[in-house]
């Protein structure tokens, strides 16, 4: 019987956090395409107008220039969707940004 619970209950943590895990992912938007005279906090701002932004990962390269992408991540996935139609294709310095 103890073997049993065990194992449904390790079943059910299991999918508990491949679903989170899931989530996760489906709330992270890649964004490229970002001029390089575009500033960190510039285009940080200009996520931010989108709700639900937890996080925002402007990348740069080891000597700190822009590598023109980011990462950023949303409270939810339907959150998530709704900056995407609303960055994508947006233009920003001159270019248009590519959000997927």
């Amino acid at each position: 019987v103890t073997k049993h619970t065990v194992s449904t209950k390790t079943r059910f943590l299991s999918l508990l956090y491949q679903k989170k895990r899931k989530e996760m992912t489906d709330s992270k938007i890649f964004i490229k395409n970002i001029s390089f005279k575009c500033s960190e906090q510039e285009f940080i701002a200009q996520v931010r107008t989108c709700n639900g932004v937890t996080e925002v990962d402007f990348k740069k390269d080891g000597t700190g220039k822009p590598r023109g992408i980011a990462v950023a991540t949303f409270s939810s996935p339907a959150q998530a969707q709704a900056a995407i139609k609303k960055l994508n294709n947006f233009e920003l310095n001159g270019r248009r940004l590519v959000v997927s």
